[in-house]
Protein backbone atom coordinates (compact mmCIF):
# COMPACT_ATOMS: atom_id res chain seq x y z
CA UNK A 1 0.00 0.00 0.00
CA UNK A 2 0.97 3.36 -0.84
CA UNK A 3 2.32 5.69 1.80
CA UNK A 4 -0.16 8.53 0.59
CA UNK A 5 -3.13 6.46 1.80
CA UNK A 6 -3.57 6.76 6.34
CA UNK A 7 -4.26 3.57 7.58
CA UNK A 8 -8.05 2.54 7.61
CA UNK A 9 -7.86 2.60 11.90
CA UNK A 10 -6.54 6.19 11.36
CA UNK A 11 -10.35 7.52 10.24
CA UNK A 12 -13.29 8.60 11.93
CA UNK A 13 -16.95 7.28 11.64
CA UNK A 14 -19.40 9.52 11.48
CA UNK A 15 -23.22 8.45 11.03
CA UNK A 16 -26.62 10.05 11.30
CA UNK A 17 -28.01 6.29 10.94
CA UNK A 18 -28.70 7.38 6.89
CA UNK A 19 -25.64 8.17 5.42
CA UNK A 20 -21.71 8.07 6.65
CA UNK A 21 -18.34 9.96 6.20
CA UNK A 22 -15.22 8.59 6.79
CA UNK A 23 -12.80 11.57 8.27
CA UNK A 24 -9.30 11.19 7.90
CA UNK A 25 -6.81 12.18 10.64
CA UNK A 26 -5.97 15.45 9.17
CA UNK A 27 -9.99 16.03 9.61
CA UNK A 28 -10.63 15.79 5.74
CA UNK A 29 -13.56 14.35 5.05
CA UNK A 30 -12.26 11.40 2.47
CA UNK A 31 -16.08 9.54 2.46
CA UNK A 32 -19.72 10.84 1.89
CA UNK A 33 -22.20 9.12 0.19
CA UNK A 34 -25.92 10.79 0.17
CA UNK A 35 -28.89 10.68 0.91
CA UNK A 36 -27.80 7.04 2.13
CA UNK A 37 -24.99 4.36 2.39
CA UNK A 38 -25.79 3.23 -0.89
CA UNK A 39 -26.25 6.91 -2.40
CA UNK A 40 -23.21 8.48 -4.96
CA UNK A 41 -20.27 9.20 -3.23
CA UNK A 42 -19.86 13.10 -2.86
CA UNK A 43 -16.37 13.05 -1.74
CA UNK A 44 -13.99 9.93 -1.98
CA UNK A 45 -10.31 10.46 -2.09
CA UNK A 46 -10.40 7.64 0.17
CA UNK A 47 -10.33 5.62 -2.88
CA UNK A 48 -8.07 7.85 -5.09
CA UNK A 49 -5.64 10.49 -4.01
CA UNK A 50 -5.38 12.06 -7.21
CA UNK A 51 -9.48 12.52 -8.65
CA UNK A 52 -11.33 11.45 -5.39
CA UNK A 53 -12.12 14.89 -3.93
CA UNK A 54 -12.40 15.89 -0.11
CA UNK A 55 -14.00 18.34 2.16
CA UNK A 56 -10.63 20.03 3.68
CA UNK A 57 -10.82 21.84 7.24
CA UNK A 58 -8.58 24.09 8.62
CA UNK A 59 -9.01 26.07 11.03
CA UNK A 60 -6.67 28.90 10.98
CA UNK A 61 -4.14 29.59 13.71
CA UNK A 62 -4.96 26.16 14.92
CA UNK A 63 -2.01 23.00 15.95
CA UNK A 64 -2.66 19.60 14.36
CA UNK A 65 -5.83 17.84 15.04
CA UNK A 66 -5.76 15.69 18.11
CA UNK A 67 -7.25 12.38 18.09
CA UNK A 68 -9.54 11.32 21.45
CA UNK A 69 -11.40 7.79 21.61
CA UNK A 70 -14.89 7.55 23.00
CA UNK A 71 -14.91 5.36 26.32
CA UNK A 72 -15.70 1.97 24.95
CA UNK A 73 -15.37 2.90 21.53
CA UNK A 74 -14.12 0.34 18.78
CA UNK A 75 -14.69 -2.27 21.36
CA UNK A 76 -16.93 -5.21 20.16
CA UNK A 77 -19.84 -6.65 22.38
CA UNK A 78 -19.38 -10.19 23.54
CA UNK A 79 -20.47 -12.53 21.19
CA UNK A 80 -23.59 -14.44 22.01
Amino acid sequence: MSARFPPIDGYAFLSDTHTAALVAPDWAVEWFCVPAFDGESVFARLLDRDRGGALDNEVAGAGAPLSRRHPGAGERPPHR
